[in-house]
């Protein structure tokens, strides 16, 4: 595959993980790469993840997919189209419906505030970077970097680019580009949660309502994702396929 062919991939899946996992029937770039499940040899493992990293870093710097850390406990690649949807449901907005652009102090400690606000301000930063400009000399103030980097990425306000030398490098969410913004503040939150669950289903062919509501926990609340379900059956762009059974329970499918 050249990365054109890989991008392809992720528009018409819109949701692919990296490494195969047996309890979440995305496709894979590990088997689209080499057409294999497992990897079990520390080479094989080594020699996959140089593969994998040169392919993600090319990939990112198209801006046609992104990473991602929300549905469920899995990194997904997602596509352009599905980010713009999962944006628009997570976004949070101040006076007169503005896209925030700074971490609000009354919800995130002076810490987390500092870690973003250097990153707003010299995107792309590797985790080396806001080692050395925070001055985060112990091995305590780097944990809490770290957790503060997943966190600040699981609510959106980051983006993963790339790993290097000098670890992982971000980028505001908010910066990515002014199209992504301007089509992410045009959708309603109803909408965007519609398509969202329509693109899982699409990508995993079938899938149960539980697994579903379970991948997007940290996306919606409970009640709201299963009365989208519910309206998607009744507008009859899902249905319930009884001849699919998944873990003991009837699979959705797409119409």
């Amino acid at each position: 595959y050249t990365v054109k062919d890989l991008i392809k991939i992720i528009q018409k899946h819109e949701i692919i993980l990296i490494r195969k996992n047996k309890k979440i029937l995305f496709p894979s770039i590990q088997e689209m790469i080499d057409g294999t499940t497992y990897i079990n040899t520390p080479t094989e493992r080594n020699n996959f993840n140089k593969l994998i990293n040169f392919y993600l870093k090319s990939i990112y710097n198209t801006d046609q997919a992104v990473e991602i850390n929300l549905l469920g406990k899995q990194t997904c690649i997602v596509s352009r189209d599905f980010f713009i949807n999962l944006y628009a449901l997570k976004i949070e907005k101040g006076n007169k419906h503005k896209i925030l652009s700074y971490l609000p102090s009354k919800r995130y400690s002076l810490f987390e505030r500092k870690v973003y606000h250097f990153i707003l301000s010299n995107y792309p930063v590797s985790r080396k970077a806001l080692i050395i400009n925070l001055n985060l000399s112990s091995r305590n103030s780097r944990l809490q970097l770290d957790s503060t980097l997943f966190n600040l990425w699981k609510k959106l306000w980051i983006v993963r680019l790339h790993k290097s030398a000098e670890g992982n490098y971000w980028k505001p969410t908010c910066k990515i580009d002014k199209e992504l913004i301007k089509k992410v503040s045009k959708i309603k939150k109803e909408e965007a949660l519609e398509k969202i669950i329509i693109s899982i289903i699409r990508s995993c062919v079938a899938i149960s309502r539980s697994q579903l509501i379970r991948l997007l926990k940290n996306v919606a609340e409970y009640e709201k994702i299963d009365n989208t379900i519910t309206s998607l059956i009744i507008k009859d762009i899902v249905r319930i396929d009884e001849s699919v059974i998944i873990h003991g329970k009837k699979a959705l499918r797409l119409r």
